[in-house]
């Protein structure tokens, strides 16, 4: 029986996430903060997805790590809930400095200030197996995002293993990348939710080359829904779309630069003349074959 098997059975005792990791380790006694990000700045998911977000989280105007052994830190989810991912220990700190940071990263100029500190992190892989999974109740303090262990966390729900996105929402309100629709599609039994619900419906999709703006639209029907489609592209890329196909033959990994979202759901009971003609119409909204990726195939893509 594994640990998540273990909080599981005495789940019901509102168990709290330093007991949680005590099963890994994790003394009391150390000097930590709970650390809470969430940054009207910037979409510290995509900072996590494009590589950025440790240099972003060892980088502080203040000295707010001084004196620590560890942070636990949390990704802002929904309302003030938070999920677990990760702990770090603390291994000094400097003045950050010009060439310190990536120089694509978003916060470059923080480079500028000759104030701000950069704090050597260490992630503790020991505690990895519970990444993405332990979800609290951050409170209503959520602009005080660094808080010391004083008071316990309190874990409102364990997701399984393999979970990455958050709760599925609202169909219109979300875009996902490619490695993210690989990983629920891998892993679909770790996101039932998001299965579930795009199994659900027809719909017209939005697939964006992020790299160059160009946008390809296209429409999902029959039993298994959006899901079904979207599951083809995890395998191949393109899904057999022509001018995706010529993207990724003449660019390796070229997938990594698309972006997922709805434009419209529909029923399943829809034809699929019907979900077309919709598919079609927003084709024309968002001038996709004159300016996209859903060029006759006699033309070249514009790259």
């Amino acid at each position: 029986m594994d640990d998540i098997e273990v909080l599981k059975m005495t789940f019901e005792e509102q168990l709290g996430v330093l007991e949680i990791l005590g099963l890994r380790g994790f003394k009391k006694n150390l000097k930590a903060k709970f650390i809470r990000h969430q940054d009207k700045r910037f979409d510290v998911p995509k900072l996590i997805r494009e590589g950025h977000f440790e240099a972003y989280q060892a980088t502080q105007a203040k000295p707010i790590y001084d004196e620590l052994d560890c942070i636990i830190v949390f990704i802002g989810d929904t309302g003030t809930r938070a999920r677990l991912y990760g702990v770090y220990t603390i291994h000094g700190k400097e003045l950050l400095k010009p060439g310190m940071l990536p120089e694509n990263c978003p916060f470059i100029d923080w480079e500028k200030s000759g104030t701000n500190f950069f704090y050597q992190l260490k992630r503790d892989p020991r505690f990895d197996l519970f990444k993405n999974r332990l979800i609290v109740e951050w409170g209503n303090s959520t602009l005080s995002w660094h808080q010391y262990t004083k008071v316990d966390k309190k874990i409102l729900e364990i997701k399984p293993a393999g979970r990455l996105l958050a709760d599925f929402d609202d169909y219109l309100e979300f875009t996902i990348t490619h490695q993210e629709l690989k990983h629920i599609v891998q892993n679909h039994e770790a996101h039932k939710d998001w299965k579930s619900r795009l199994s659900a419906v027809s719909g017209v999709y939005l697939i964006l080359d992020s790299k160059t703006g160009l946008q390809y639209v296209g429409s999902a029907y029959g039993a298994t829904g959006v899901w079904g489609r979207w599951s083809e592209y995890t395998k191949t890329g393109h899904g057999g779309n022509t001018a995706l196909r010529a993207l990724l033959s003449s660019h390796e990994s070229y997938e990594d630069n698309f972006r997922y979202s709805l434009l419209r759901i529909l029923p399943l009971s829809y034809s699929a003349e019907k979900v077309i003609s919709a598919e079609n119409l927003y084709k024309l909204k968002l001038g996709s074959r004159a300016t996209g990726l859903n060029y006759p195939e006699s033309k070249n893509p514009k790259l």
